[in-house]
């Protein structure tokens, strides 16, 4: 349901410059490879980005906010027992609570990934856990949970290979953007600090021989800055106001190349392209360098989408995030992206990269199902997407993956063994796969911006709701009926995909030549197209709703419906407890939330069917 130029987008792809690339990302890093949020090189790079692309012709706004931040100042490791005492090397995360200068001291247990399940059979209460560094549970959520738990300090060893000696840097902050007098308590309360993998597997052999006690000291600020952010904005001819966004993180750890300095260069190098051709847009486009992504955990996506709002929330299509990506040794395309936008993005992918690659990402996918691995193939509460969520904006997370022989040899490390570490130069990119996906994330957008009809569809994102609900249902045990629910999602399917069936027949009617009535119509499309996805999303990827956030990696976001995942603990709860009794109250009104955002859907889906039933 899009019209193809194919000369225009010929001309797109011949445009895409890897010398262009390269020589910018040659400047950051060797001018500020590493540019923590709030640092004189963080404010250098803004005004470097702001400056290049003014040099493009591209209109830059440079926004200002306070974010809270951390710097990590100090870490010290050391194994007291068995003796002798030995120290290790050790760097403190970011945000983490300062011990006192004496330190602290305790028996280490080994919790694994450090996920809820983790703990299962481990005693943590008054002890520092040890776990691995991984996206199965992120960073900040495995020091929510080690809270949880008891543990009074957590230390976690980097991922990659055993014989890979690098110290990972990162943050422990779990809330979502800056603070609110409702989240601040989740701000964590005891000290982190990371260590290498092979520091991390000699502790793991002491622990298989008995127990381990260790000694460690931590220092972090956290403080109140007030940092910069660029928005570059490329202007359509026709429906202006109308835009698709593309953006990424601006701040880095470490090297700062491929995380992310790779997707710093590639959102420069659309927007010079797409400048060029501004004539031939009819959308527009913008184009976000978040700040305080890193210390800050989205605090610069968080605060551009609480403070444009109703400009995002009526005008805002579609979001392409990009982030490290073109690693060397990686050999795919990797997208991870909200149900009503896959068919559409494989469609590019096909048209662009070819089947072949259509059908490796879905091997991939499989491979992830097939070991247990979820992480990629549900967007994740884990970058800058998630700021999109509350909004209901559909969502586009584009990177490059390695093959599954490299993510087992490096122990499912998804972002590179050199990933947040001084480690993270530019030998570690290769200039082939960041054309790959400048490919594919320059006709995605393109398309958008041009397209007559919003081209997603919601019948398998109804199935997706409905299939959920059915196993919600089993789960429950007959202590909470969903049938109601289940019902409306069937419906729900029904309509999605009538309603696809009669925008079909409505574009081979009016495809042609777009009179001013068949021109009227499809902007009544796309305000349902668009209206649905803000309805939809937000139930289908948030525990909180709307105008709230979900913490960092939060695992119940892993889930269809995450505010009825409680179902699953309430049906082997004691009926005459407390907590039960608690519990039934908050499900009945999940249950109704749930079942009134069904019905807005289907009064959408309904209103748009008999108003194209009018015009055919």
């Amino acid at each position: 349901m899009y019209q193809l130029d194919q000369e225009l987008e010929k001309n797109i792809l011949k445009e895409i410059s890897v010398k262009e690339m390269m020589n910018n990302l040659k400047w950051l890093a060797e001018e500020v490879p590493e540019r923590l949020a709030g640092s004189p090189e963080d404010r250098k790079t803004a005004e470097w980005i702001k400056s290049t692309l003014e040099n493009y012709g591209v209109h830059v706004d440079l926004y200002e906010f306070y974010a809270l931040l951390s710097f990590p100042i100090y870490a010290g490791l050391k194994v007291l027992s068995p003796s002798p005492a030995q120290s290790i090397d050790a760097i403190a995360h970011a945000h983490s609570a300062s011990t006192l200068p004496e330190g602290i001291s305790g028996e280490l247990v080994y919790v694994g990934a450090g996920g809820e399940k983790d703990y299962e059979n481990v005693d943590a209460e008054g002890k520092i856990a040890l776990a691995e560094i991984s996206y199965d549970p992120p960073r900040p959520y495995k020091i929510l949970i080690a809270q949880e738990h008891g543990a009074k300090a957590q230390i976690q060893m980097n991922w990659g290979s055993a014989e890979r000696n690098v110290l990972p840097m990162g943050t422990m902050k779990p809330v979502w953007g800056n603070p609110t007098p409702d989240t601040i308590d989740l701000m964590p309360t005891i000290p982190g600090l990371a260590i290498t993998r092979k520091s991390g597997e000699w502790l793991k052999e002491l622990l298989n021989k008995g127990k381990v006690r260790v000694w460690m000291r931590v220092e972090a600020t956290r403080e109140w800055i007030k940092i910069p952010m660029p928005i570059a904005t490329v202007k359509g001819t026709e429906e202006s106001e109308k835009f698709v966004m593309m953006g990424g993180h601006m701040d880095a750890w470490g090297g700062g190349v491929t995380g992310n300095g790779t997707g710093i260069v590639c959102i420069m190098e659309m927007a010079r392209i797409f400048q060029k051709h501004r004539d031939k847009l009819k959308r527009s486009i913008r184009f976000g360098f978040w700040a305080a992504h890193e210390t800050g955990i989205m605090g610069g996506s968080t605060w551009y989408t609480d403070n444009f709002w109703s400009d995002l929330n009526q005008n805002c299509l579609a979001y392409l995030n990009c982030d490290s990506t073109g690693m060397v040794g990686s050999k795919l395309y990797f997208p991870s992206y909200h149900e009503e936008i896959e068919r559409y993005l494989m469609k590019v992918i096909e048209d662009i990269l070819g089947k072949n690659e259509v059908k490796d990402i879905m091997d991939a996918r499989e491979f992830a199902r097939s070991i247990g691995f979820d992480v990629g193939l549900r967007p994740g509460k884990v970058t800058d997407i998630g700021s999109f969520f509350g909004l209901g904006v559909p969502v586009v997370d584009a990177r490059t993956m390695f093959s599954a022989d490299t993510l087992t040899k490096e122990q499912m490390a998804l972002l590179g063994w050199w990933y947040q570490s001084v480690e993270d130069t530019i030998d570690k990119v290769d200039p082939k796969m960041l054309e790959k996906v400048m490919k594919a994330d320059s006709i995605f957008l393109l398309r958008l911006m041009n397209t007559p009809i919003i081209p997603f569809e919601f019948f398998s994102l109804a199935g997706v709701l409905k299939n959920r609900l059915e196993k919600l249902n089993e789960e429950a045990k007959g202590r909470i009926d969903l049938k109601p629910l289940i019902k409306k999602a069937e419906e729900l399917e029904k309509r999605t995909k009538e309603m696809d069936e009669t925008i079909e027949k409505v574009w081979e009617k009016y495809q042609s030549e777009l009179t001013k009535e068949g021109k009227e119509l499809l902007k009544e499309i796309n305000h349902t197209i668009m209206k649905l996805s803000r309805i939809l999303i937000p139930l289908n990827y948030t525990y909180v709703g709307r105008y709230e956030r979900d913490p960092y990696g939060a695992t119940y976001v892993n889930k269809s419906i995450p505010a009825l995942l409680p179902i699953i603990k309430y049906a082997e709860m004691n009926p005459e407890s407390e907590n039960y009794k608690l519990l039934t109250t908050k499900l009945v009104q999940e249950k109704n939330r749930v079942s009134d955002t069904l019905g807005e859907a289907l009064w959408q889906t309904g209103y748009i069917i008999r108003v194209m039933r009018r015009y055919l």
